[in-house]
């Protein structure tokens, strides 16, 4: 009887192709006064669209044999990899381009480009000039036109504040698809990004803490071939999300997924299946009464997990699970010892609930919070 519960829960709101899991053809639409990145940026190469509101730009790149910078097509400088470039606006000696989007501004294209034939960009990040005071940067767009598997840990971002990138509106790359080994932090608090390509994880163990918080535009996410150990924070404030399309994950690496899918009354995910995560120490995917997440129907996890994490190690207030996918929730939990907790105030099917059916839980060590 357990068994078929989870089974039928798993086949009634199983992803077809098409229809969750793969990636979607959303093809963005660049304002009409940006310049097109996508036909100056050459082979093995990152192009960078930034403007004139915020003074400084400052990143690095690892690239076998050391890399070069141009801005507007005149060379800026040559780096050797891995090394600190900075760009003060006010030396750039072009005129650049006028925009009026998002406002009266003034656009430059930097090239990221290896300095020598065959040279590989593995990394690229900013990173603050003066590290004890916030620095916000002006990149509007990035463009990887790139094959090879680059790690972007903090590329436009860090969540202890040092730098952001509030500005950027869109990521592309070639065939719309990055492969990438970290994109930790790389989001966070971009607030008016719009577009990202699909990333690709090769099935590399990462953590994708913060990587998307407080990205307030963002409506559309593809990640494929994931080994995720961490995902603390990975979506919090993204309230505009609708679809986070997750193609053939591996979850025996995950250790966390705390504040996991907070407050995202937009998204559509009918089951999130953790039964793989034997490792698993808490999952907090959850709404609140202002902003319930209805569009979140099903979790799953591991009968071998051990839940130590902080309590509620389970957390599912103001969610769409039901009775039947609370029931099978239940049935798949793990025997636990030290009083673990799950929460499931406001979600829909809390009020259908037997003693029964709690009972399912509460007979393993779990203590059920209505």
């Amino acid at each position: 009887m357990r068994t078929s519960l989870i089974t039928s829960l798993k086949e009634s709101l199983k992803f077809k192709s098409g229809c969750g899991f793969l990636p979607t053809n959303y093809n963005w639409t660049k304002p009409a006064c940006w310049p097109e990145l996508r036909n100056i940026t050459p082979n093995g190469s990152i192009s960078l669209l930034i403007c004139d509101k915020y003074p400084y730009l400052d990143f690095s790149a690892s690239c076998t044999g050391g890399y070069c910078v141009t801005i507007d097509g005149n060379m800026y400088a040559l780096y050797d990899s891995g090394a600190p470039c900075h760009i003060a606006i006010s030396d750039i000696s072009s005129l650049g381009i006028l925009s009026d989007y998002p406002e009266a501004l003034t656009l430059h294209t930097v090239n990221i480009t290896p300095r020598n034939a065959g040279g590989r960009i593995s990394s690229f990040k900013c990173f603050a000039a003066d590290t004890g005071i916030k620095e916000e940067q002006g990149i509007l767009w990035a463009h990887f036109n790139i094959e090879e598997t680059i790690n972007l840990y903090l590329a436009f971002s860090r969540s202890n504040m040092e730098y952001a990138n509030p500005m950027l509106t869109a990521v592309t790359a070639k065939n719309n698809l990055i492969k990438v080994s970290s994109i930790q932090e790389t989001f966070y608090l971009c607030s008016m990004l719009e577009y990202l390509p699909a990333f690709d994880f090769s099935h590399t163990p990462s953590s994708i803490s913060a990587s998307f918080y407080l990205c307030s535009k963002l409506k559309d996410i593809n990640l494929q071939n994931t080994a995720f150990t961490n995902m603390y924070n990975s979506f919090t404030g993204a309230q505009e999300i609708e679809k986070i399309n997750i193609f053939a994950p591996k979850w025996d690496k995950l250790q966390t997924a705390s504040e996991f899918l907070v407050n995202l009354p937009k998204l559509n995910m009918p089951i999130l299946d953790l039964s793989e995560a034997d490792l698993l120490e808490s999952v907090k995917c959850y709404g609140n009464s202002q902003t319930p997440m209805s569009g979140f129907k099903g979790l799953l996890v591991s009968n071998k997990a051990k839940f130590n994490g902080s309590a509620p190690q389970i957390k599912l207030d103001y969610t769409g699970l039901d009775k039947k996918a609370l029931k099978s929730l239940f049935e798949s939990l793990p025997q636990v010892y030290d009083s673990q907790k799950i929460s499931i105030i406001g979600a829909e099917g809390t009020t259908d609930l037997t003693q029964e059916d709690i009972a399912s839980a509460t007979d393993k060590g779990w203590e059920v919070l209505l």
